[in-house]
Order: C-alpha cells, then structure tokens, then sequence
C-alpha cells in the first residue's frame, strides 16, 4: 500500500502536490517533512525559508508541533575536533532552543512578549517575518568541554545537536546514546555527550549535524481549522508534504543526511550557490513520483514561473538572512512570473 498519495486544490486537478493522506493525525518525532512545490503568496512574502526545505519533527504535543529546519548552513562553524573542518552550524529556526527546552515560549507574558510570540508560525492566524538577520552573527564556536561540566548547562546550551549512529544510538541517553526520535533512525543528543563521542572517536562528524534555534507551531482549539500544529500546515494550508520514510527499499532521510553533509558547508559566499543545489537536491529525493511530477512541471508554464520565483525568493531570503549579502543575491521578477502573482 502506498503511503503518499495525491494532493489536489478545490479548484482544479493538480497532481503535482504529495502528501500522506489522512496520516497528519499521526505526526510523531522523527517525522520527515518538506515543503510543498506549489508555494503560496503568503510563504512567498513570509515565510521564504520553508521554500524547497526539509523539516525534521522533534516534538509533537497538544500544544505545539516542534521540528528543526535541516537545510540551511548559518555563516558559523562549530569546532569540535583540532584536526577537522568546523561542522556547519545549521540554522534550525527563529525560536533559541533553551527558550524551547524550558518551555517559556509557550507561556503568556506581557505586552513586552509580543514580539516574541511573533517568531512562532501561526500560518493560519498572522503571517508574520522571520528574525532579523542582526541577529545571526556568528563567525567560529569553538566548544571547550571538560570533566566538570554540569548537566543542568547542556540545558541551557544555545545548540541542538542530532546524530544518525546506530551503533552509539544503542546505548541509550543513560549512557550518552541520546534519545531515539520516534521510529527514526536519528538521535537527538546532549552536547556534552556529542563532544564526548566525537573525541573519543565513537562518533563521527559526517554523522553529526548541529542547528541553532527551532521552529514551534502553536496548537490550541481557536487556532485554524484542526486545531493548529503541523497537521494545519500539512491538512489545510498545504504548506508542508510528509515524506515516505522508504523510496525503492532506500531510507529517505539517510538520502537527505548524506546530501546536506557532503555537500553543504559554512555559509559563505563561495559556498552560497553550492548549498542552495544540496538544498534543492535534498527536497527533490523526498518526492514520491518524481517522474510524474516533474512531466507535470514541465507541461505547466505556470508551474514554471511559480517555480522560478519561489526559488529566487528563496535565495534572496538566505542572502539577506544569513548570508548578510542581499545585494549578492538580487532577485528579478519577470513579466509572466508578475503576472502569474496577480492571478492569485
């Protein structure tokens, strides 16, 4: 039985959007998420990292959908080993991770919070723009651990770290294994213990990925019409598609790691164009029927300039975000692409 099935509008045929269908309900950590291709006005102006991205689900509550953007390399690298390259630290998305740990970013404030709660995706409320690229400023980390670490600061530490070995996974997070994300074959890891197995050697770099910041989705009965979450990003606004784990007996996530791993690097403006190809290559290997869909890009001009524009939208929004270059990264609207938008 297959587990994607075909997407359309109220509107018209369109088979171009993959989805599972009904299984939204069961969004779990773990879960592999990607962007739909047909992109929406609102994403467009709002929402531009999400274009041609691949989500990983860590949390699912009644309160929020939580997942970590995989594709986008920040202009800093983490340095854990002397004699290695600095892993590129990810951007993950606009909410810091300890203010996610300790749940504060879903807590009621004041007046002085409101633009706080404004980095976290209510698609189905307000559309509202992502952080400001003042704030990603970073050039080299360099972690220094040692015996006398405490726990209670891996808590605090501004930094997800994930990991894809079974082997080290096995152990559990009793004995610095980290916790299985669902049924997936990825571990989210204390730092601590990820600087521990790198030195130690149990663990490699190329198996290593760490983000900075999450993405939240609030839930809550007033919100959209399912309530919120990732299932109104995936169910009603079509946002997002969820991925088939497997595609022709290959593990798909394990597709996704090794592309974004070996051919992504620190963001910078040599790296740019590389990354943005690994990023396009990684959400092209989470499509079902990748030959019916691309014949169908290919018959529809529409889809076509769609395509292009939500492309250098994308590039644009890196640029400017984290690259610090948006000159760099000049973004012209043709005539039919201008046109195209005013039809919608």
């Amino acid at each position: 039985e297959e587990n994607l099935s075909t997407g359309t509008n109220d509107d018209d045929d369109d088979d171009t959007t993959f989805y599972l269908q009904g299984s939204s309900k069961g969004i779990q950590p773990g879960t592999l998420l990607r962007g739909s291709r047909c992109v929406s006005n609102d994403s467009l102006l709002f929402d531009c990292e999400f274009i041609k991205s691949t989500v990983l689900v860590l949390e699912e509550t009644e309160e929020a959908s939580v997942g970590i953007l995989l594709n986008h390399p920040m202009g800093a690298g983490v340095e854990c080993l002397e004699e290695k390259d600095p892993l590129p630290l990810r951007y993950g998305g606009p909410i810091e991770v300890p203010e996610w740990r300790h749940g504060s970013s879903f807590e009621d404030g004041d007046d002085d919070d409101e633009d706080d709660d404004d980095e976290m995706y209510e698609g189905f409320l307000d559309y509202q723009s992502g952080a400001s690229s003042d704030s990603i400023m970073y050039a080299e980390v360099e972690l220094d651990l040692d015996d006398d670490y405490d726990d209670d600061e891996d808590e605090d530490s501004p930094f997800i770290w994930l990991h894809r070995d079974a082997a080290l996974g096995s152990r559990g997070p009793s004995k610095g294994g980290g916790t299985q994300l669902g049924s997936s074959d990825i571990w989210i890891i204390p730092e601590n213990d990820a600087i521990s197995a790198l030195k130690s050697g149990f663990l490699c770099q190329e198996d290593t990925m760490v983000f900075s910041g999450v993405c939240i989705w609030e839930k809550g009965d007033d919100l959209g019409q399912v309530g919120g979450g990732l299932r109104e990003q995936v169910d009603v606004m079509k946002s997002f598609e969820i991925v088939n784990p497997m595609d022709d007996d290959h593990d798909v996530m394990e597709l996704v790691w090794d592309i974004l791993s070996e051919k992504q690097d620190v963001l910078v403006k040599e790296t740019f164009d590389d990354n943005i190809k690994a990023t396009m290559e990684a959400w092209s290997v989470c499509m079902m029927d990748k030959v019916t869909s691309q014949a169908a890009v290919e018959n529809d001009g529409k889809l076509i300039a769609r395509e292009g524009l939500s492309d250098a939208a994308l590039r644009a929004w890196l640029g400017a975000n984290l690259l610090g270059d948006p000159l760099g990264t000049y973004v012209e609207v043709r005539n039919d692409q201008r046109q195209e938008l005013s039809e919608q």
